[in-house]
């Protein structure tokens, strides 16, 4: 059984917000993986007060579990600015309003839609378009008989 992730969600956010190296894939620190486990710990210790003191085995269990929760916060978030072609409006998600930080790097207008448009065929090799005026060329007549 997964273990309840005993951390406020938003204080996790916040501090996460603070550290543009770990969110902000369009910066250069983002790459800097020493700033990165350094800020990591830092917002383990910011969650957990006795963080610094705990042994290496604790240690690694809380931040794996804070990194996971954090991915869990923005793929979520990012996946609700995206919406299917058709779909209903969905309801806001929880964090939506302490995560537009990360508008920044996401495409929040990206949508999905099944049907195909004149620009989606235009983008297929040519041997995958299909011609609308050759589609009814291609569909034989019904041929009806009636046998009396």
């Amino acid at each position: 059984m997964a273990k309840k992730f005993k951390y406020d969600f938003y204080s996790l956010i916040e501090i996460i917000e603070s550290k543009e190296c770990l969110w902000d894939k369009t910066k250069e620190v983002s790459k800097d993986k020493v700033l990165r486990r350094n800020a990591w710990r830092d917002v383990c210790a910011f969650l957990e007060p006795n963080f610094e003191d705990m042994d290496q085995k604790n240690k690694d269990e809380i931040t794996s579990a804070v990194m996971n929760k954090w991915s869990n916060i923005r793929d979520t978030f990012t996946k609700s600015l995206k919406t299917k072609s058709g779909q209903a409006a969905k309801k806001k998600y929880i964090y939506s309003d302490n995560l537009q930080f990360l508008l920044k790097t996401v495409t929040p207008d990206e949508t999905d839609s099944s049907i195909p448009t004149e620009n989606d065929s235009e983008s297929l090799p040519e041997s995958q378009q299909t011609s609308h005026s050759n589609l009814d060329q291609s569909i034989p007549s019904p041929s009806v008989t009636v046998h009396l």
